[in-house]
């Protein structure tokens, strides 16, 4: 098992995984797009040849806004997510940026991940999800 930056040739591989993650996965011109980005995090986990988990976001000059972690859902619950977040977390506090991400109120699985590495909540978007549900703003 080994973390990678994301490459351009893998965008049709994170695409398949996107799709299996979550319910609005972006294009395949969408993730091409996004891995040329200069200031993009895009960090996977690849075992045995193949990407199991990513995470993705931009990096400024104070901070890194996370995107979405995806997970193929036949390796969940392995701790993959978890690793490439804190992974995620420590380069961040070593080139003193925060982190800031947003989940639905409504993932409760995302929401435990992220309370487990030491993120909290510290404001709400209400009803900013399309099927009505509040953001909740983590650092």
């Amino acid at each position: 098992m080994e973390i990678l930056k994301a490459e351009p040739s893998q965008a049709s591989e994170l695409q398949k995984l996107d799709v299996l993650s979550r319910n609005s996965p972006w294009s395949l011109k969408q993730w091409q797009l996004e891995l040329v980005q200069v200031n993009q995090l895009n960090l996977i986990l690849v075992e045995n040849a193949r990407i199991r988990s990513g995470i993705f976001g931009r990096i400024y000059t104070d901070e890194v806004e996370v995107f979405m972690i995806l997970t193929h859902p036949d390796f969940r619950k392995k701790g993959y997510a978890k690793y490439l977040l804190s992974q995620c977390l420590t380069q961040a506090k070593v080139s003193e940026r925060e982190v800031f991400l947003e989940v639905s109120q409504h993932n409760h699985a995302a929401l435990s991940l992220y309370r487990s590495v030491g993120l909290r909540v510290i404001g709400i978007r209400k009803k900013y999800y399309s099927d009505g549900s509040d953001a909740m703003l983590m650092k």
